[in-house]
């Protein structure tokens, strides 16, 4: 079954998946704090649901996490972990 969230790579390679290609960031408390609340962090979903309000892409996170559909391992925590990510594979 498919799931959502994989490590990304920061190309936009023509024919990727948007799997591939769009990060899932679950913010911390403190960018949740101080970030607009805007979900950029889930964008993703919003490649599979353009009619879904941004304000409702955590609540659909939620819902595909409840139902095992989220790879754990590939969600970064933090925008500090998607930074990292990024940095690895420019010195790659």
């Amino acid at each position: 079954s498919a799931t959502f969230g994989q490590q990304v790579a920061i190309d936009n390679r023509p024919g990727a998946a948007v799997t591939e290609t769009t990060p899932l960031i679950e913010l911390s408390w403190w960018e949740q704090l101080l970030l607009p609340n805007l979900n950029f962090s889930l964008h993703l979903y919003h490649h599979y649901f353009p009619g879904v309000a941004s304000s409702q892409l955590p609540a659909v996170h939620r819902l595909f996490k409840a139902a095992g559909l989220v790879d754990e391992r590939a969600v970064f925590k933090g925008h500090a972990a998607y930074l990292r990510h990024l940095l690895r594979l420019r010195a790659a």
